[in-house]
């Protein structure tokens, strides 16, 4: 399951892997170019890094998608 957020800006945002270990990512509105968010700090495993964008996105108001 893939949880990917969008902002009011049409900016993507999903937790990607990283050299092993989980952090946020965004892609500005019509690129295919993923960023690594400064504000989040690197994770052991995928669940605390989603937790971390979660209530970032939650706090921001971003929209949820949720794909397979």
């Amino acid at each position: 399951m893939k949880i990917q957020y969008w902002n009011h800006r049409g900016w993507k945002y999903q937790v990607r892997e990283l050299l092993g270990s989980y952090k946020a990512f965004y892609c500005t509105n019509g690129n295919t170019v993923w960023h690594s968010c400064q504000g989040f700090l690197l994770r052991s495993n995928e669940q605390e890094a989603q937790a971390d964008l979660d209530r970032y996105a939650k706090i921001h108001g971003f929209t949820k998608e949720v794909s397979d």
